[in-house]
C-alpha cells in the first residue's frame, strides 16, 4: 500500500499493478537476478549451496579419486574458490579435500578452522599447516598456495595474504585413498562438511603469482577464470555459468 507520485521512479520489472481504495498495490517485481514465476529468462547469478551436514561433489575418476589430484611432495598447487560461509564456526569445514578421513590423515586440504582459513597437507614424513585471516560475511576469494617441498603455503583473501604458519615442515609424498571432493574431506569418518556456498572452485598444478590472484578478485565474482588464468588449470568447476550449454570444467 504505498502511494506513488510523479516523482517517484520504479527500476525494475513490474508485471502487476491492482488500485484498491485509491492506494497502488504492486504485488510482485523483480531486481537484479530474481527470476519471474515461469518464463525464467533473466541471467540469474548461480552457485551451490551446501548444507554443512551431507552435501558435497565427489569427482570421479580411478578407485582412489582423480589421480590428477594426488600431488606428492615436490608439486606445486593453488587452490581459489569464491566461497560464503554460512556456519564458520566449526573446528573444520572443508571447502576442497583431498585427504584420508583417519589418521595419519594423508593428503591435503583447503578449509575454514574455527572461523578462520586454513591449509593443511601431510605426506610420509611430516605435516605443514597454516592459518590466514578470519572468514568475514559475504562473498570471499580465497586462494591457498602450497609448496611441501618447503614445508610452506601461502593464504590469501579477496588478493590480499594473510598467513601465519602453524607447521613449517617438508611433508614428503602422501599415501591417497580419498576421492578428492569439493564440500568435504573426500573420506569418511570426519568427513568435515562444508556449510555455505561456493560460486566457483578451480585447482593449478601451478603457484599463482600474486598479481593472478588479485587479477581474479577484480574480475569479480561472476568472471570465468578459463578465459585469462586456463594456463596449468587441472580443474574448474564454475556455477554460475555450467549450465550444460557452457560448462568450462576440465
Amino acid at each position: 500500500n504505498t502511494n506513488l507520485n510523479a516523482a517517484e521512479y520504479l527500476t525494475g520489472y513490474m508485471d502487476e499493478v491492482r488500485f484498491l481504495n485509491g492506494d497502488a498495490a504492486h504485488p510482485r517485481f523483480y531486481l537484479g537476478n530474481q527470476a519471474p514465476e515461469s518464463d525464467a529468462t533473466f541471467n540469474e547469478f548461480k552457485y551451490v549451496d551446501f548444507d554443512g551436514t551431507a552435501d558435497y561433489y565427489t569427482i570421479s575418476g580411478t578407485n582412489t579419486g582423480y589421480n590428477a589430484f594426488d600431488f606428492n611432495g615436490t608439486a606445486e598447487f593453488t587452490i581459489g574458490a569464491w566461497i560464503w560461509a554460512d556456519s564458520p564456526a566449526p573446528s573444520s569445514a572443508i571447502i576442497f579435500g583431498n585427504q584420508d578421513g583417519a589418521s595419519p590423515f594423508n593428503g591435503y586440504k583447503l578449509a575454514t578452522e574455527s572461523g578462520r582459513l586454513y591449509g593443511y597437507m601431510k605426506g610420509s614424513s611430516a605435516a605443514m599447516d597454516a592459518y590466514g585471516p578470519n572468514v568475514v560475511p559475504g562473498w570471499q576469494l580465497v586462494h591457498c598456495i602450497f609448496d611441501p617441498a618447503a614445508g610452506k603455503m601461502r593464504i590469501f583473501r579477496n588478493g590480499i595474504e594473510s598467513t601465519e604458519d602453524n607447521s613449517v615442515n617438508t611433508t614428503g609424498n602422501p599415501t591417497y585413498a580419498s576421492a578428492p571432493s569439493i564440500g568435504q574431506r573426500g573420506d569418511s569418518p570426519n568427513q568435515q562438511y562444508w556449510d555455505g556456498r561456493i560460486a566457483q572452485i578451480c585447482v593449478w598444478n601451478d603457484h599463482l603469482t600474486e598479481t593472478e590472484i588479485k587479477g581474479q578478485f577484480d574480475l569479480g565474482l561472476g568472471g570465468n577464470w578459463k578465459t585469462s588464468y586456463s594456463g596449468n588449470m587441472l580443474g574448474y568447476w564454475n556455477f554460475n555459468i555450467a549450465d550444460g550449454t557452457d560448462t568450462p570444467s576440465t
